[in-house]
């Protein structure tokens, strides 16, 4: 983690939740759940595709 600006404590516990989940976890809702209890303002991104 040396080296890595995390402009928001937000994106810092997101990176953390992911992987911890693994990356397949990114497709399922295991992201989702925590974006929307967590961070919603970065739930969006999930909802624009």
């Amino acid at each position: 983690m040396a080296g890595k600006v995390h402009s928001k404590p937000e994106q810092f516990l997101f990176e953390i939740a992911l992987a911890n989940a693994g990356a397949d976890a990114r497709r399922e809702g295991v992201s989702e759940i925590y974006l929307r209890s967590y961070a919603p303002e970065l739930a969006s991104w999930k909802h624009e595709e």
